[in-house]
């Protein structure tokens, strides 16, 4: 008998511990989730400085995403710190477009984001100077300064919500990708592209898979394998890179993506994916040449525990709808809105199920157990204040689950 109570008392307190670690996870991810918000622009973000073929500069106030296309191309070039290394990147690029589809118009968006080496004006005065002997045009060459820093995925969408073209690319200001494959994204993305929806990224997979091994240190190399592992635990199962700094979108695509992105940071690739899947949005990967290249901004171990993190908090708002997607204001095909119809019914189905769940747990669970251990007149006080939240559980769960935690660990720690 003494063994029969044991075994009853070991396994309700091991339930107990389950489900405050399910509440205390949610309120957690609830709460982080709150933060991953793009902060408010300042008003001299909203402009840009445009070099001409004169060798001047004009600020001017920028296009946004919504409006239609002006030229074919748009390259974003986020930089944070990258005055060494920002003018061969330009060099290549400037060339290959100028000698790739001549007839079509393109321009280069550079965002500085916060930089504290002179970035923007480094990148002005570079302008300026290659304006006569690269035969530039009149906004062929943007640039743009972020007056506090927003982090790598910030700087990114900021210029693609802010890019002209019918085309835009964002690509690493190190020069690590060879820009002329390009030509190979634009390819495979009009190939796939369905209703002016398209994403094409290169890939550094087969470097991999071909033996052609990377100059990285050991503990670079364990740490890239532990965060793909990662990626397919958490369900990012059909991209093989995920991480690389070359992606292409068709200007509808990247409108409905970057008007929705949340992270700023390192991981705002993950979510970008994780968008084009919700959304049904056709996606690609391209081999593409690539090479090492020293300086890195990454921080390995800091930056790596945070991308964990905030992969988990991307994927857990998005399953659990702590982040809707908005699309009123956006002409989405029929097939897409509809797939978000979709994806919303089954969360909603999934979350009532859960709190079904949820029920049967503090009516035959957690309440018996609290009467055996703190008397049955607090677990009568209890059950009734939990049947008179069930309701707005039941019927706006997701909006209401912060405040009704609060509520109840109020009623506890008061009673």
């Amino acid at each position: 008998m003494i063994i029969i109570k044991l075994t009853f008392w070991s396994i309700s307190i091991f339930i107990v511990i389950i489900i405050i670690i399910c509440f205390l996870s949610f309120f957690s991810i609830s709460v982080l989730s709150a933060f991953f918000q793009p902060r408010v622009l300042y008003q001299s973000e909203l402009y840009c400085k445009v070099i001409s073929a004169t060798g001047e500069y004009d600020r001017v106030r920028f296009s946004t995403l919504d409006e239609p296309a002006e030229i074919f191309l748009s390259v974003v070039v986020p930089a944070f710190n990258e005055k060494l290394r920002l003018s061969k990147m330009l060099q290549e690029t400037i060339e290959f477009l100028s000698r790739f589809k001549t007839h079509q118009k393109w321009e280069i968006l550079i965002v500085d984001d916060g930089s504290t080496d002179n970035t923007f004006e480094y990148s002005i005065e570079w302008a300026l100077s290659k304006s006569k002997t690269l035969l530039l045009k009149q906004g062929e060459i943007r640039v743009c300064a972020l007056k506090k820093n927003r982090g790598k995925g910030g700087a990114v969408t900021h210029g693609m919500i802010h890019s002209r073209g019918e085309y835009i690319i964002f690509a690493d200001a190190d020069g690590a990708s060879k820009f002329s494959d390009l030509r190979y994204l634009l390819k495979e993305i009009k190939r796939i592209e369905k209703n002016g929806y398209g994403i094409a990224i290169g890939s550094r997979s087969h470097m991999v898979s071909n033996n052609i091994i990377l100059k990285r240190s050991k503990i670079r190399s364990f740490m890239m394998y532990a965060f793909h592992k990662y990626l397919w635990f958490m369900g990012i199962r059909h991209i093989k890179d995920t991480q690389c700094g070359f992606k292409l979108f068709t200007r509808k695509a990247a409108l409905i993506i970057f008007s929705n992105i949340h992270v700023e940071k390192w991981i705002f690739d993950i979510e970008i994916l994780i968008l084009a899947e919700i959304l049904l949005i056709p996606v690609i990967e391209v081999p593409i040449t690539w090479h090492e290249v020293s300086g890195s901004k990454l921080s390995l171990i800091s930056d790596s525990l945070r991308m964990a993190i905030d992969l988990l908090v991307i994927r857990l708002s998005y399953k659990f709808g702590l982040w809707k997607i908005k699309k009123k204001s956006l002409n989405i095909p029929s097939d897409i809105s509809d797939s978000l119809s979709i994806i919303s019914s089954d969360t909603d189905r999934e979350w009532q199920e859960s709190l079904n769940q949820l029920n049967m747990l503090m009516y035959w669970v957690l309440i018996p157990f609290i009467g055996k251990w703190a008397g049955r007149r607090f677990a009568y006080f209890l059950w009734k204040q939990y049947a008179r939240i069930k309701t707005p559980i039941e019927s706006s769960a997701k909006g209401q689950s912060i405040s009704i935690l609060a509520r109840l660990l109020r009623i506890m720690s008061l009673y």
